[in-house]
């Protein structure tokens, strides 16, 4: 927990954008985790960590993926307006500027 708060607080810290990276990965029991990385500037240099790791009850949709980053930004006090850019390595199919990850996010933040 000590590095999780060390990398909510060094992103909340920052004021620059961060950027937040997304993949899905399916574990030896077909169990689809989601996994989150943050890239972020900290004293000069370009920082890129681990944030969380998520189950996916159902499987993999948009909005799953969307809610579940989301839920964690507002759980640890984060505004998502601090994210300046998204990376995220799924299906081609959850990705679409018009209906997949990448548009519930720019609804969210506007300026993205």
């Amino acid at each position: 927990m000590v590095f999780l708060n060390q990398v909510v607080f060094g992103s909340k810290a920052r004021p620059v954008k961060i950027s937040v990276e997304t993949d899905v990965s399916t574990d030896a029991s077909n169990c689809s985790q989601l996994i989150v990385m943050v890239r972020y500037v900290k004293e000069k240099s370009v920082v890129e960590d681990f944030l969380f790791c998520a189950s996916l009850e159902t499987s993999m949709t948009v909005i799953e993926v969307f809610k579940l980053v989301k839920n964690f930004f507002s759980e640890n006090d984060i505004d998502l307006q601090i994210i300046g850019s998204v990376c995220i390595y799924v299906e081609p199919s959850v990705l679409g500027n018009r209906s997949g990850f990448a548009a519930l996010v720019k609804r969210e933040i506007p300026t993205l």
